[in-house]
């Protein structure tokens, strides 16, 4: 789901789900002794992000996107001096049609199973926007609507049931578990179940809708 290349290159758009599914992020490391930089770029067909802790209030989605983006200190090697500690920060140079984010719900122990954190996430506001977090220059899609979910249901991420809920072609939401499919009411308030989500965006108008007319 990554790939890496050497900064100042965007490379282009070469397979069939990158209109909807990509998005290239510029991560930048910086020395934090003598504060030389080294950039990278990064193509993601998902953003996977932080969904707190357990025992704190829910995220809302934009706030799991400014915790995704906000400047860490890390350890690494400068190849100018002897420093071992550096900041890394990432911003956005492209985005597609749709943006998919991925709920880092997995929390490894030593000697325990994997263990799905239970913490939650508000969906009241559906809408998030990139544009925050936007380094480059051209016009790119950076508000999107939130138009599906996956839930998990179950303790730890190696079991469980996986349902979805999406938006239909009257714009209307239904719930898929197996072989049940029913109307079902729009996502809202907090939510621990919530494993990804999927937004649309709102520059493109109905262009930007997935195409499940195709084989009709």
């Amino acid at each position: 789901t990554e790939q890496e290349e050497d900064a100042g290159r965007v490379p282009q758009r070469t397979l069939p789900t990158d209109e909807y599914f990509r998005i290239d992020l510029n991560v930048r490391i910086q020395c934090t002794e003598c504060q030389s930089t080294r950039d990278k770029v990064e193509i993601l067909r998902h953003l996977p992000v932080e969904v707190g802790k357990e025992d704190q209030r829910p995220y809302s989605l934009q706030q799991c996107l400014d915790n995704s983006f906000a400047c860490e200190s890390i350890e690494c090697n400068c190849p100018n001096c002897s420093c071992r500690t550096a900041t890394k920060i990432s911003t956005v140079l492209r985005t597609s049609k749709a943006f998919l984010m991925n709920f880092k719900r997995q929390i490894a122990h030593s000697s325990l199973p994997i263990r799905k954190s239970k913490a939650q996430i508000a969906l009241d506001n559906t809408t998030i926007d990139l544009a925050p977090y936007d380094s480059s220059s051209n016009s790119l899609p950076l508000c999107f609507k939130l138009h599906g979910i996956v839930k998990h249901f179950g303790e730890t991420t190696d079991s469980g049931h996986y349902t979805a809920e999406c938006v239909s072609r009257d714009d209307s939401w239904m719930a898929y578990s197996d072989g049940c499919v029913g109307r079902t009411s729009p996502p809202t308030g907090a939510n621990s179940e919530v494993y990804l989500a999927v937004f649309l965006s709102e520059n493109d108008g109905e262009e930007a809708r997935f195409d499940d007319t195709a084989d009709d």
